[in-house]
């Protein structure tokens, strides 16, 4: 049961590597880029982050009970920060990832108290989403400043006509 996780997490890295490949030589191209299979991968490989964190949570291996969400938070890090530029696909990878191990406490070890651990999940998912979408305020106002500073620069500031070739 535990090599299927890692054997799904490893095609879907190779499905991937290569659409990130093809992708690549397509835009060279000028041509349209799968975005929509991309996008599908990203929440695939999120949702298998996710289950497999609480299959190593549920194994009862002391270890993996700590590495496992351990490893998935600095996961989730990572999604933030690298995904901001699309805010809702970051949510939507947050919730994949962390929401299964909030859910399945409770169930596992049968105890009311493991409920704090599942709201504690909905805030940090209201964190994470916060934080991602000013991340990504930040990132359009940086593109949209250096766009004004590009124009600003090749164009008169009393007439707007352009001043340099």
């Amino acid at each position: 049961m535990r090599d299927l996780p890692r054997h799904l997490r490893a095609r879907l890295l190779v499905l991937r590597l290569g659409l990130l490949v093809r992708s690549r030589r397509v835009a060279a191209r000028g041509s349209p880029v799968p975005t929509d299979l991309l996008l599908a991968s990203s929440l695939v490989w999120a949702g298998l982050v996710g289950a497999t964190t609480v299959l190593c949570f549920s194994s009862g291996d002391p270890l993996l009970q700590i590495l496992a969400p351990l490893t998935m938070m600095g996961i989730l890090c990572g999604i933030v920060t690298r995904n901001n530029a699309a805010p809702r696909l970051a949510v939507a990878m947050i919730v994949l990832c962390d929401l299964p191990l909030k859910l399945m406490m409770p169930i596992h070890f049968g105890d009311a108290w493991f409920l704090i651990g599942t709201l504690q999940g909905v805030l940090f998912l209201a964190a994470m989403s916060a934080t991602t979408v000013q991340l990504n305020r930040g990132y359009v106002q940086v593109l949209l400043a250096e766009q004004e500073n590009q124009r600003r620069a090749v164009h008169d500031p009393l007439t707007g006509l352009r001043n340099r070739t």
